[in-house]
């Protein structure tokens, strides 16, 4: 049973946080995805945005909070769609 703790130690030195500016850039790129693809998946969204789906979790509560976009559905299911123009 010793190993376990072991193995949680070591993950929780493996993370890095993100800048800011970092989240907001992946932002800007998320809502320039969102715009040209309204109605898609996640996974679909990060894949034209070149990052993983985990990595977006943030910047599009971010966008959702700022009134910039919304979603429907839940869980895997869930789509997003722009609100109102595109952002300058």
């Amino acid at each position: 049973m010793a190993p376990a703790p072991a193995v949680a130690m070591q993950r929780r030195g493996t993370r890095v946080r993100r800048s800011s500016d970092a989240v907001a850039n992946l932002a800007k790129r998320l809502l320039d995805a969102v715009q040209a693809w309204p109605g898609e998946t996640m996974k679909v969204i990060a894949a034209h945005v070149g990052e993983k789906p985990r990595a977006h979790h943030r910047p599009m509560m971010r966008l959702k909070h700022e009134g910039r976009v919304r979603s429907t559905g839940e869980r895997n299911a869930t789509r997003y769609f722009p609100m109102g123009g595109k952002a300058t």
